[in-house]
């Protein structure tokens, strides 16, 4: 067998986050958005000491946000089509990146059906995090289980398996 090829750490460097917009939330707010997620207690947490960079994380979140319509109206034979095009896509030069939203939406939506339970906003932003091989620091009941999959769910699309091989 060929050795793996080792991932570069993309980890950022922490900075604070400023928690004005994020202790605010409207009150019209629904669960899918930032403030709701702030409604549901999320944000509260990360106002605190351990605040880091997640600004860079909000077009993500709007990206999975906005492409959870049309992937609730696909059957399961659909949903489950998307990891096929996934690699057909990757294996026609398109990056991780290229389909980060779309995979994270898709693992969204088959957590949704098949367990019951939805990726909150927060946990959008924890699944991107450990894809750039950072750690998340996540509270006890905090769905960390649900947040590995969107990181393993993307990364297993190439193939490579979903364990180690970064350097640090």
């Amino acid at each position: 067998a060929t050795p793996r090829a080792k991932r570069k750490s993309n980890c950022r460097k922490p900075r604070p986050l400023s928690c004005s917009a994020a202790t605010s939330p409207s009150p019209s707010a629904s669960p899918t958005t930032t403030a709701g997620a702030a409604k549901a207690g999320s944000w509260r947490d990360l106002c605190g000491l351990n605040a880091w960079v997640v600004g860079d994380y909000y077009r993500l979140v709007s990206a999975v946000n906005a492409l959870e319509p049309p992937l609730r109206r696909l059957s399961d034979e659909q949903l489950k089509g998307k990891t096929e095009e996934f690699r057909a896509r990757l294996g026609r030069g398109e990056t991780l990146a290229d389909v980060q939203a779309e995979a994270f939406s898709v693992v969204r939506e088959a957590a949704r059906r098949t367990l019951g339970m939805r990726h909150f906003d927060v946990q959008i932003i924890g699944g991107a995090v450990l894809h750039d091989g950072c750690i998340a620091e996540m509270k006890t009941g905090e769905g960390k289980t649900l947040v590995s999959t969107l990181a393993a769910y993307l990364n297993a699309l190439t193939g490579d398996g979903v364990h180690g091989g970064y350097e640090v």
